[in-house]
């Protein structure tokens, strides 16, 4: 063998050596890359940080994620709607009102407005569920949760279903025995992506409404939001979210304010578990009061907008015991005219006084309807006895066609009364024979 074949030997055996050598760099330079990748962010969600009012870090936050789902060519509609609530959310914490609490009781969602104490001139709030057969009879479709009616008996507001499936307000009036078709109320949604309302409540100038709604005005679920009815419009004027602490990133509900006493309750879904709310009661305030927010007080400021802990914002003393005073006195005449109708009898050995007692859901809700069944015959016959002597000072035919509508009118509700007991009373017995 010359020189120039072993040359080309050599060049031969040394090529595989290179092509190894080539992948055991590639190898390594793929290996350095790994090394330096940034890791991902592993912080708080935006979500959390709504939660717990950490608005301008959620917003902070959200603004990240589009701009990153954005180079990746993603959809940024949902966290576009979520930064949208975080503004709002960070907009309503900086103007909290200054509110004093008087307590709070979580309870079960179905009997949350056993937990309200309203005089007779704030009106009545009624479960769906629960209201006279007479108007379910004239209000088709769906209906909302609750139902609120006037302090003389002869309005409603309530929520119903429209052509498109969402929940929106209506009115309807009494006319003797019957209710008028149900309106909507005009001017309170003013565009067709305005989300469900319900749990209506109005003051007794009859001109203030509160409401729960869902939609992009809302910072939560349900929000609670005002309006005023404009006569001269004969609309309602733009609703107004009533802002924190009573909104949150949760659910929140019926707003009420008892003007006779002084006293207003709110129902919220925040912190509780499922199938329970949290009905807080707390002093209304005549003028909206909010905090000053620096650096020194924005942590008592959030402290206060969460109602966590709850005691740091029961305010005044002085006005809460005032306040449990007015409650008291408002339940013991409560108890005086209702102990009757709260007693129910269930067997020869079993007598229940208040409907916390049942132990079948059936049951306690036929008590409830006995309960207001037998309010309204009490009612009744309050004004047929009035009505009575009126005719016996001056007869006259209207006066006699009145009466004699009122006793019809009673004979349906003292069949009423009886057909509820029996079924009250076998509902509760079949629970108890389990």
């Amino acid at each position: 063998m010359n020189l120039k074949q072993i040359l080309v030997l050599l060049l031969c055996l040394s090529m595989p050596l290179a092509g190894q050598a080539q992948k055991r760099t590639k190898k390594s330079t793929t290996k350095t890359r790994k090394t330096n990748v940034v890791p991902e962010y592993t912080g708080p969600s935006a979500q959390t940080l709504m939660q717990e009012y950490r608005f301008e870090e959620a917003i902070t936050r959200l603004e990240t994620e589009i701009a990153e789902a954005r180079k990746k060519s993603l959809n940024t509609m949902a966290l576009e709607a979520q930064l949208q609530r975080a503004h709002l959310g960070q907009s309503m914490f900086e103007a909290t009102e200054r509110v004093v609490f008087i307590d709070s009781i979580s309870m079960n969602r179905q009997n949350f407005l056993e937990a309200l104490r309203l005089s007779r001139n704030t009106g009545k709030i009624l479960l769906s569920a629960l209201i006279p057969s007479e108007m379910l009879q004239c209000f088709s479709g769906k209906l909302g949760t609750t139902f609120y009616i006037n302090e003389l008996g002869n309005r409603t507001f309530f929520s119903k279903s429209d052509s498109t499936g969402r929940m929106c307000l209506h009115t309807a009036y009494r006319h003797g025995d019957t209710w008028t078709q149900p309106e909507p109320l005009t001017g309170i949604f003013t565009n067709t992506e305005a989300g469900d309302a319900d749990y209506p409540f109005v003051l007794a100038d009859g001109v203030t409404l509160y409401y729960a709604a869902q939609g992009d005005e809302s910072v939560g679920g349900y929000d609670i939001f005002v309006t005023r009815y404009n006569s001269d419009t004969r609309r309602f004027v733009k609703p107004e979210n009533i802002g924190m602490p009573f909104n949150s990133p949760y659910n929140d509900y019926l707003y009420v304010i008892d003007e006779t006493t002084g006293i207003g309750w709110f129902v919220s879904d925040r912190y509780q578990p499922a199938d329970s709310v949290c009905v807080y009661s707390f002093i209304p305030n005549e003028s909206r009061e909010v905090y000053d927010i620096d650096e020194s007080t924005e942590s008592d400021v959030r402290q206060a907008a969460l109602l966590l802990p709850f005691s740091r914002s029961r305010g005044s003393a002085e006005a809460v015991a005032e306040a449990h005073q007015r409650l008291e006195a408002l339940k013991n005449e409560v108890n005086e005219k209702t102990s009757a109708l709260s007693r129910f009898v269930i067997n020869d050995r079993v007598v229940y006084t208040s409907l916390s007692q049942f132990r079948d859901s059936s049951a306690r809700l036929i008590a409830s309807q006995l309960i207001e069944t037998k309010q309204k015959l009490q009612t009744n016959e309050s004004t047929l006895h009035n009505l009575r002597k009126q005719y016996h000072t001056k007869p006259s035919p209207q006066l006699s066609q009145t009466i004699l509508s009122l006793e019809s009118e009673n004979e349906k509700l003292y069949r009423s009364v009886a057909t509820l007991e029996k079924n009250m009373r076998q509902a509760e017995l079949k629970a108890l024979a389990q």
